[in-house]
């Protein structure tokens, strides 16, 4: 084959519409003895990052690994011969193989549930990286002995914060969270990119996650979501592995990671984003929960509010009873939003 073969098959594949996918190498079951672990990586625009966050993932001590690459149509940058040259430099791997996953323009939730629905079947875990940020030599393996050594189907690790250069300034949590389910309500600490989770485990969530049709729940917090969901269905509490694990870049083209200050935009985008993925909790409560998980989580809910200080758009949550929520959500206001997006501008 040509040097250009893979290049050429992906931008055919690129124009076209639906979801394709391009799959390269293989696990070389012969000489792997584990099952392999499946990283999900999603991409919009993921140029500047997209290798070195593939190459943590291929540096890491676990022997059998499937990289999914889930890469959104709509990019606009040269993310698509990033990938060709990732192609190129891992294809003849043996502990690799790479699927490449084409979607039309999706949110991160939708194109985490492509991601998902692309998992090799003889996957034992899965964790999930964004183009952006990276994994440690010894996440996959230390986490997955971890795991196997506390019986759990889903932990989450803290992460180092590092800069567009890759250096460390801080530390994604600054304290070890009490991981309980109204903790998580309140604060959202678990981090997509901090989440490892058994694949059976993770099917089973995906009956609740697969009722979520509607386009009004295509922009919640995806970590927020997984996070509420497991930690409803588990009830341990023995899930957080505070080692840091892998670096969590901050830079210009965070969504989450922003001051109202300084980009009220997207400060307005994270709010209703929250809304939305507390009425998604909601809604798989009432549709597809058995008693005992509904309880869990009709006991702790939340009203979301809003404040201006000195120009400064913020937004806070607080615990309250269901009824309350139900009757003053309608009240979290659009003039209000549509006030503060108007001053803030």
């Amino acid at each position: 084959m040509s040097d250009d073969y893979y290049f050429e098959a992906l931008s055919k594949l690129s124009e076209e519409k639906g979801i394709n996918k391009i799959e390269v190498g293989g696990l070389n079951y012969k000489l792997a003895t584990k099952p392999p672990a499946s990283i999900i990586v999603r991409s919009f625009n993921g140029e500047k990052y997209l290798e070195s966050a593939v190459e943590s993932i291929v540096e890491n001590t676990w022997e059998s690994l499937e990289i999914i690459l889930v890469y959104d149509r709509s990019t606009t940058d040269n993310t698509l011969s990033k990938i060709d040259n990732i192609i190129k430099k891992f294809e003849n791997n043996v502990k690799i193989k790479i699927k490449i996953v084409f979607h039309d323009r999706a949110s991160p939730f939708r194109s985490l549930i492509v991601g998902i629905e692309n998992i090799d079947e003889s996957a034992e875990f899965v964790f999930f990286l964004d183009y952006d940020n990276i994994f440690y030599k010894n996440r996959i393996e230390e986490t997955i002995k971890i795991m196997k050594d506390k019986n759990i189907e889903f932990s989450f690790c803290n992460q180092d914060l590092i800069d567009e250069l890759g250096n460390i300034h801080g530390k994604f949590l600054t304290r070890k969270p009490i991981v309980r389910l109204e903790n998580c309500i309140n604060s959202n600490f678990i981090d997509i990119n901090s989440i490892a989770i058994r694949s059976d485990f993770l099917k089973g969530l995906m009956k609740y996650i697969h009722i979520l049709v509607d386009k009004t729940y295509d922009w919640i917090f995806e970590d927020w979501l997984i996070g509420m969901i497991s930690l409803g269905t588990l009830d341990k509490q023995n899930i957080f592995i505070e080692e840091r694990m892998g670096g969590y870049r901050t830079h210009s083209g965070n969504i989450t990671r922003v001051k109202a200050k300084t980009d009220s935009n997207k400060t307005i985008l994270n709010l209703e984003r929250n809304i939305r993925t507390y009425i998604a909790i909601n809604f798989i409560i009432d549709n597809y929960s058995d008693d005992f998980e509904a309880d869990r989580f009709r006991r702790i809910k939340t009203l979301i509010y809003l404040e201006i200080e000195n120009g400064e758009l913020k937004y806070q949550s607080r615990i309250l009873s269901r009824e309350f929520f139900f009757e003053t959500l309608p009240k979290i206001p659009i003039k209000l939003i549509s006030s503060l997006f108007y001053k803030n501008k």
